[in-house]
Formats: C-alpha cells, sequence, structure tokens
C-alpha cells in the first residue's frame, strides 16, 4: 500500500503478489488492490488510465459490497488527479 501511495512502480510486483494470495470468495479486497494499482497510476503522472482504471475495478463490484475504505479510496484516486 505505501509503494501505491508514494506512486512507485514497484508496487505492482506487491500487488500482484496480495492478489495470487488473496482468497478468492473475497471480491472486496481483490476491488481494493486494484484501486492501489489505479492510485500507483494516478500518483505515476498517469491520472487519465488510472482514473479510469479505479472507475472499472469499483464498477465490478456491487453497490452493497463497497466498503467505506473502498469510497475513501476512490476519493483520494480523484483528489490526486
Amino acid at each position: 500500500m505505501l509503494l501505491s501511495r508514494m506512486g512507485l512502480p514497484e508496487a505492482e510486483a506487491e500487488q500482484e503478489a496480495a492478489d495470487r494470495t488473496r482468497l478468492t470468495t473475497l471480491p472486496r479486497f481483490a476491488t481494493h488492490i486494484e484501486l492501489h494499482r489505479a492510485l500507483m497510476m494516478v500518483r505515476h503522472c498517469d491520472r487519465d488510465r488510472g482514473t479510469s482504471y479505479a472507475r472499472a475495478a469499483l464498477d465490478k463490484l456491487p453497490p452493497e459490497k463497497r466498503s467505506l475504505s473502498l469510497k475513501l479510496m476512490m476519493a483520494e484516486i480523484y483528489t490526486d488527479t
């Protein structure tokens, strides 16, 4: 998460590791990982791609599964743009 917040591309390997070890029965956590990827993109100066990626990731998750932390991540992604 820290590497994503810093916008460092090295975060991708850590995100992939987290995704590989995540239980497939936890789609909210998958979305959380995807939003960290989007945050990394936004902070690494690819704002359009990052915000589009974030929106697509969140749209895959049913509204009733969207937690406050996911909503806060979206706000952070859009604030950085």
